[in-house]
């Protein structure tokens, strides 16, 4: 009867010590998913409100030292205050792609590309928001950008970054945004400070009347200059965030980031913008170098 009674007070014991354990695993599993949840939105929120904070920052400091009147500025600060924008912007996105999961990224991009263009539907059709979409954003638009049926070349980075992040892995998709944030712009600050010949061809224009040719026109603004520091930029990038694949894709990287930035120039008439074109173009390149 007494070994009966101890074993019963030491399995009374045991199962105590186990439900406390439980117990405590338990509460850790349910803070651990809190802190999760937590993360997460703090993710969806913070991430498009700093690039949004980030656009008006640096839009606030052009009209701060001149007045923005929706007609002529000063160009280089124009340029300088976009390149600016451009590079913090991918960068910006290259950090997020550690913190946030991929579902996460795609979920974002996606809302905030249809949000973009539902931005930019509503100011074609309402004068009030196109008002104060120029207040807030009109020192970093181009001036065929002001007009209301135009895209502006924001719209078009995010949707680059949106398809890469959404259709290659992340290592590509990285890669291509980079190449997006820092080729580009590199490309036109020594294209500008360095300058040299540009890359252009010429081509016959006929004349509407008698058929003959009458004229020489140019195409392409592109200088070689600024060519090899996107060429440059874009095979470094392809080495740090690629480096397990070697020389011939860094090059390839290089190459194929400046291609598609030099594309809109030579050809005018398929007008894309680059801010697309360089994420997709290179993504795929790097894509099918990486699988084939």
């Amino acid at each position: 009867m007494m070994c009966s009674v101890s074993d019963t007070f030491s399995l009374f014991q045991t199962y105590s010590i186990a439900t406390q354990e439980i117990s405590k695993d338990t509460q850790d599993d349910a803070l651990s998913y809190t802190n999760s949840i937590v993360a997460l939105m703090l993710s969806v929120i913070l991430a498009p409100a700093l690039a949004i904070v980030l656009q008006v920052i640096l839009s606030s400091n052009n009209t701060n030292t001149i007045h923005y009147n929706h007609e002529t500025r000063n160009s280089s600060s124009l340029h300088y205050q976009r390149r600016l924008q451009h590079i913090l912007t991918g960068i910006l996105f290259y950090i997020l792609s550690y913190i946030i999961s991929r579902p996460i990224a795609m979920t974002l991009l996606c809302i905030s590309s249809i949000t973009f263009y539902i931005l930019h539907r509503a100011r074609s059709s309402s004068t009030k928001v196109q008002q104060h979409f120029l207040d807030f954003f009109g020192p970093l638009l181009r001036d065929y950008e002001k007009k209301i049926h135009n895209l502006p070349g924001a719209f078009w980075f995010l949707l680059g970054c949106t398809i890469v992040v959404c259709c290659f892995p992340m290592n590509i998709a990285r890669t291509s945004i980079l190449c997006l944030a820092l080729g580009d712009p590199m490309a036109a600050v020594v294209g500008i400070h360095v300058g040299g010949p540009n890359i252009a061809y010429s081509y016959s224009s006929s004349s509407s009347n008698s058929g003959k040719s009458s004229s020489q026109k140019k195409v392409g603004s592109k200088s070689i200059s600024g060519c090899m520091a996107c060429f440059t930029t874009c095979s470094l990038v392809a080495m740090i965030c690629m480096n397990q694949y070697g020389p011939k894709l860094w090059f390839l990287t290089g190459f194929t980031a400046t291609a598609m930035e030099s594309f809109e120039s030579l050809c005018p008439w398929f007008a894309i913008d680059d801010n697309l074109l360089i994420p997709v173009g290179t993504g795929v390149v790097l894509w099918l170098y990486t699988t084939c």
